[in-house]
């Protein structure tokens, strides 16, 4: 993002008049600058503003690429939620806020650490913390440790196959009368 030079004007500006007025205010410090001999009117100077952001640029070629920024861009939806616009260092502290999280979470993905003793991987560190809390864990370390090779397994419940009768084939009766 390249820096621009731009002037903040009150931020309870909502017309473009209100950022020329501060800018020709006396004692204003683009004012100072000015050059008398080539400028008529030193007091009148026009400053292209931006209203969703609350500055002012000296030229239109800077008010171009402010409206390219992402800065900007933010500030218009701000506008558009009827919320005060930031400036420019809030968005910057917003973004390495982002960019942090965003490296946090590069992290967390990358997590892949396994149990040896009961063969298994985590790709979170959460689940990876809470199986080795687990009582299921600490039965199988117990076991390895008592010279078991094989941790334990909870035996799940096979369910009872029932067949319909129609497939089942009868025997036949034998009845002795």
């Amino acid at each position: 993002m390249a820096h621009l030079d731009i002037e903040t004007a009150s931020v309870l500006s909502d017309t473009a008049s209100d950022f020329s007025e501060a800018s020709t205010a006396p004692g204003h410090p683009h004012n100072a600058s000015l050059n008398t001999s080539t400028n008529p009117t030193p007091n009148r100077t026009h400053l292209y503003t931006c209203l969703a952001c609350h500055v002012a640029f000296h030229t239109a070629d800077q008010q171009r690429d402010h409206m390219r920024t992402d800065w900007h861009r933010y500030n218009l939806k701000r506008k558009v939620a009827d919320l005060p616009p930031i400036p420019l260092e809030t968005f910057a502290a917003k973004l390495k806020q982002q960019a942090v999280k965003r490296e946090d979470e590069a992290r967390e993905r990358e997590f892949v650490k396994g149990c040896d003793v009961c063969g298994k991987e985590y790709g979170s560190e959460g689940a990876y913390t809470t199986h080795m809390a687990s009582k299921k864990h600490k039965e199988a370390v117990a076991k390895a440790a008592n010279g078991s090779t094989k941790p334990s397994t909870t035996s799940k419940k096979q369910p009872a196959v029932v067949s319909s009768p129609a497939s089942t084939p009868t025997a036949p009766s034998s009845s002795s009368a």
